[in-house]
Order: C-alpha cells, then structure tokens, then sequence
C-alpha cells in the first residue's frame, strides 16, 4: 500500500507531465461512458492537478463523456439500450421529465444515475444544444465541489471521515436544490 507521501509525488509527476492531462481526461471519459460515478473522478482531478485544472477536466470529462455516451447508445448500442434502459422505472420517470418539463426537466434529470442520463438520452428526442446546456450548467457547481475537495486534500482517508465536510456538503446541496427547484 503506497503511503500519503508516495501518493503526494505520484500526483506530482503526474500533474508535471505534459501529457498527463490528456491522459486523465481520456480516462475520465472512458469511465464516465462506463458510467463510473464521476465523483471520485473529479476529485482525483482536483487531487492531481489542483482546483482550476481538475475543474475544467472534470467538466471538460462530462461534457465528453455525455456526447460520447449518447452517440454509442444511438449506434453500436443502440439495440442493447432498448433492451436494457428502456424498461427501467427510473427511465420512464426520465422520460416523462422530459416530456412534461422541457429544459428544466432535462436539467434536473442530470441528477439521475449516469446509465439512465447518458444512454437514455438517445431513445428520446431532444436537441444537442439543450443536452450541452443541462450539461454545463448542472455540473458547473459539482465539478468545482469536487475539484475543490480533491485539491485540498492531503489526507484522503482523514477527508472521508471529515465532520466538517458533511456539513458543508449538506449546506451545499441545499441551496444547490433551492436554487433548481425556486428558481427553474
């Protein structure tokens, strides 16, 4: 098991390498299209290359990802997610969002798990430009959340037991739902 100071230059060479944001942001995608949770994605990005640049990457990540996701569930895939997301509870809910909400339904829909959000955009009709929108404007506020957490992390195991970070990520998500649900 690598010890906090091996893990600390390990990031360091990382983030010193011209081609280690290439790197991360081509597995960021690859992950993100497996629909791995992008939270500890983004918070490895803030961890290896600080706020701003974990940030873009993270957002950058998303942005990708969601497009690359969407193109192979309405080609190569497309036969497996009729099959699969389709008859999903949870997919209908996103339909009937979508349907009855438009824009905003499309942005809070964001919130579902990546498999429904990401694959199950293609079986409906919605335009890139909306998507691209939702996208941007949903994951702005987590992508600095977690690039920020990731670059002001030292201690990984001492962050996950952090009292103080719950509370500032229950204030977060709060006001981040009152903000959606006032407001949208």
């Amino acid at each position: 098991m690598l010890s906090d100071r091996q893990v600390l230059e390990t990031a360091e060479q990382l983030s010193a390498r011209p081609g280690g944001v290439w790197v991360f942001l081509a597995l960021f995608v690859a992950l993100y299209v497996l629909t791995v949770p992008c939270t500890l994605l983004e918070t490895a990005g803030g961890f290896f290359f600080g706020a701003q640049r974990g940030f873009c990457l993270g957002l950058a990540g998303k942005i990708i990802g969601t497009f690359t996701s969407m193109v192979l569930a309405r080609t190569v895939l497309q036969d497996w997610v009729r099959r699969h997301v389709a008859p999903l509870p949870k997919f209908r809910v996103f339909e009937r969002m979508l349907q009855n909400s438009g824009f905003t339904g499309l942005f809070v829909s964001r919130l579902l798990p990546n498999i429904i959000k990401n694959y199950g955009i293609a079986l409906v009709d919605i335009s890139q430009q909306q998507l691209a929108m939702a996208v941007l404007l949903n994951n702005i506020p987590f992508s600095i959340l977690w690039a920020y957490v990731g670059s002001s992390a030292h201690n990984l195991v001492a962050l996950a037991h952090s009292a103080s970070l719950r509370f500032f990520f229950f204030f977060f998500f709060f006001f981040f739902f009152f903000f959606v649900f006032v407001f949208l």
